[in-house]
């Protein structure tokens, strides 16, 4: 006997990410079937020529840049490269004008995990949630740090938790004991001095 109603146990999910002139840091919060950069963040062609995207390899603990050709309106080798979820990576916009880079993908579920490496990572939420790290399934050490990137002044906002009181930052951007508050598909750097940290959680969307 055929089924007369079948339902889809995955969740579809879009998120708007606006990118004014200058860097910003950011981070693919949904999963793909194709997480190559074209498709992850430049599926129309619509980004401008000129818009660089720097990921960050942490075996090197260097960049690794693609940039949009003016020339040809292409990302050359770049289009290939991979921009998988929890991935953090800054976008650069080098117009004079804002755009919007707009994520449509799977909300992830189930057992996620995101490697800390040693020394910098840079990464961001597997789930499209704001929220202290702690909170996002962050657990951390002792001498671990965060850093966020600061999109007015173009620089970093360094979070240390402290040997002496084992504590993060006590600030309008951070909780003693659950870390630093991320926005939702917000990159940032995670250096684990540790060595133990990890980022661990078990996700379901409520129904």
């Amino acid at each position: 006997m055929a089924q007369s109603n079948v339902y889809s146990l995955n969740v579809v999910g879009y998120v708007n990410v606006t990118l004014s002139p200058g860097y910003t840091l950011v981070n693919t919060p949904l999963t793909y079937t194709d997480s190559s950069l074209t498709n992850v963040v430049d599926p129309s062609s619509s980004l401008p020529d000129g818009t660089r995207v720097l990921q960050f390899d942490s075996a090197s603990q260097n960049f690794i840049t693609s940039t949009k050709s003016i020339a040809t309106h292409t990302w050359g080798a770049g289009a290939t490269r991979l921009l998988p979820n929890g991935s953090g990576y800054f976008i650069r916009n080098t117009t004079a004008n804002p755009f919007t880079v707009t994520y449509v993908g799977e909300v992830p579920q189930g057992n996620l995990t995101n490697v800390l490496g040693s020394g910098y990572t840079l990464v961001g939420s597997k789930v499209p949630q704001a929220g202290f790290i702690g909170d996002l399934g962050v657990t951390s050490f002792d001498g671990d740090r965060v850093l966020r990137f600061d999109y007015p002044t173009q620089n970093f906002v360094s979070y240390n938790k402290s040997i002496a009181t084992h504590n993060w930052p006590n600030n309008a951007t951070s909780d003693p004991a659950k870390g630093p508050n991320v926005g939702v598909a917000e990159g940032f750097f995670y250096r684990n001095v540790s060595n133990q940290a990890k980022w661990e959680r078990n996700y379901t969307v409520a129904p």
